[in-house]
């Protein structure tokens, strides 16, 4: 069976499509409609990114929708 992983480069953009309430100091409130910087992915569904006021956190993915393509990797 062969997998391919998903990869986007740090400095892609993002836009908010759910509103996102950060439950510890490391998360990132979001809100719909907000532009984002992504920092680092994980495969576990969270990313670290910037918003428009520099601020930094942790967001779940599947709230964000990157404006570019994802390049694809084969694992090793």
């Amino acid at each position: 069976m062969n997998f391919v992983e998903v990869f986007f480069p740090v400095g892609s953009k993002g836009i908010v499509e759910h509103d996102f309430l950060a439950e510890d100091e490391e998360e990132l409130p979001l809100k719909t409609g907000e532009e984002l910087t992504l920092i680092s992915s994980s495969p576990d569904g969270w990313w670290r990114g910037k918003n428009e006021m520099g601020e930094i956190g942790l967001f779940p993915q599947n709230y964000v929708r990157l404006k570019e393509t994802p390049q694809l990797q084969n694992p090793k």
